[in-house]
């Protein structure tokens, strides 16, 4: 689909997002899994993009082309006025709190999506590409580091319930519905009724 809809000169990413939210609802067996395989491969796929990133900017261009000043300038516009203005506009006719209305105003987290914009500024030779590049990681950089520090933070005085996730590493999450899999994980044992995965016991 990717690959058909920018032959025909469209958005590769629009259509395979609208695809993912049209399949979002459709009923499909272990889809609890298959959600949980995609978030672990897209948090790798994140980690690739920002090491990519990384590798991509050498560090003594900041202070020789002014990246630095304003790559913070524009982060902190970003942050603090030009999202809150919008989101505010916005988000005033729905039903929600003032402290979520904030809080959404506030978390906007730039990430992957930033650093492949920016690489096609500098594939597609656009002028004064590799200053824009680095404007571009200092604003990615701003966002993780200052306002993904806050989140817990912000969320606390907006009045915003945040809960803990425990990470399993050792869990697979998949499950044959007959039969075994030789490395499940759950800490149960392998002989024991497991609660988190509704398997019983012997048969997994």
């Amino acid at each position: 689909m990717y690959g058909l809809t920018t032959v025909a000169h469209g958005s590769g990413f629009l259509a395979v997002f609208v695809a993912g939210v049209l399949l979002g609802d459709v009923r499909a067996p272990y889809k609890k899994e298959i959600e949980r395989f995609h978030t672990a491969l897209g948090s790798l796929g994140e980690v690739v993009a920002f090491t990519l990133l990384g590798l991509t900017v050498p560090l003594w261009t900041f202070t020789m082309e002014g990246a630095w000043t304003d790559g913070i300038v524009l982060a902190v516009l970003l942050a603090f006025v030009i999202r809150p203005l919008v989101l505010t506009a916005l988000l005033w006719p729905m039903d929600l709190s003032r402290g979520e209305k904030t809080f959404l105003a506030f978390t906007g987290l730039k990430g992957a999506v930033p650093v492949l914009l920016g690489s096609y500024l500098v594939s597609s030779g656009v002028g004064d590409a590799n200053r824009l590049y680095d404007v571009v990681f200092v604003v990615v950089v701003f966002s993780v580091v200052v306002q993904g520090t806050l989140v817990p933070t912000v969320a606390r005085w907006c009045r915003v319930p945040m809960r803990s996730v425990e990470l399993e590493p050792w869990a697979l999450g998949v499950r044959h519905r007959r039969g075994r899999l030789g490395q499940h994980g759950c800490p149960g044992g392998p002989h024991r009724a497991c609660q988190r995965c509704d398997a019983p016991a012997g048969r997994r």
